[in-house]
């Protein structure tokens, strides 16, 4: 009996943002394997000057916000979470706005910073930090986030 209490609540610990089986695994293999895969996305050619980038911005009313250090980003004052926008604010710590996006999104879902916000429609909250430090702050809708999510890997360069 005592184990049994015990297992539930490490798993309900692990799972604090309530997050489905099918979150947690499109999580994974969307960004933390793609991310590493990719040996850091050094390879990929991503980026914000290919036809179908302001598309998909403006197609999700996305707005995407870089900071070129991280003492902007931790000046600047933060939208509210108010599930009314769909944002990305974050530090453009590769000189690349996807390849940051990716880089700070693969970390969020490593260090479960990834909240799942229920209601009609689900939102995730992703605010991540590292040694106390704001690198990305990002609320979207649920769909609207895996559609950036697998648009964005395609907006690659021509070589």
């Amino acid at each position: 009996m005592l184990k049994e209490i015990g297992l539930k609540q490490i798993m309900s610990n692990s799972n604090l943002h309530k997050l489905t089986r099918a979150e947690l695994a499109d999580i994974y293999e969307k960004l933390v394997l793609y991310y590493e895969q990719h040996q850091g996305l050094t390879s990929e050619l991503l980026s914000t000057q290919v036809k179908g980038y302001r598309k998909l911005k403006s197609g999700l009313s996305l707005q995407i916000q870089p900071f070129s250090t991280e003492k902007e980003l931790a000046t600047s004052t933060l939208p509210t979470a108010d599930n009314k926008q769909n944002l990305i604010w974050f530090h453009n710590a590769k000189s690349n706005i996807l390849k940051s996006i990716f880089y700070h999104l693969r970390n969020a879902a490593a260090h479960a910073d990834i909240e799942r916000v229920a209601g009609n429609p689900i939102w995730y909250h992703i605010e991540h930090r590292y040694k106390g430090q704001l690198k990305l702050f990002c609320q979207m809708k649920k769909t609207d986030f895996w559609c950036f999510v697998d648009t964005a890997k395609n907006l690659k360069k021509k070589q």
